[in-house]
């Protein structure tokens, strides 16, 4: 079966492990990294192949919706978030 190769981008550690713990039971998806920052998943995207992206919606240095439009690589993307505003 192909997998799926993903990463996860959420400022909230909390939020971070769920969404992980989510990724390792599907068998579809294969988790590559996790990162607490925009910047540093930013830069990972554009210099490695993944396909799905979880990414947050409100973080502190840039919301996910402006990393997003920003990425010139952009593989499909998940947002997340636990504001019900959004």
């Amino acid at each position: 079966m192909n997998q799926l190769t993903c990463i996860a981008i959420d400022d909230e550690p909390l939020a971070l492990g769920l969404i992980s713990e989510y990724i390792s039971r599907m068998p579809a998806l294969k988790l590559l990294k996790t990162f607490e920052d925009a910047i540093s998943g930013s830069e990972y995207i554009q210099r490695n192949a993944v396909d799905l992206l979880f990414l947050d919606i409100n973080m502190p240095d840039i919301s996910g919706i402006e990393l997003a439009r920003s990425l010139e690589k952009r593989p499909m993307i998940i947002f997340t978030t636990a504001y019900k505003n959004f």
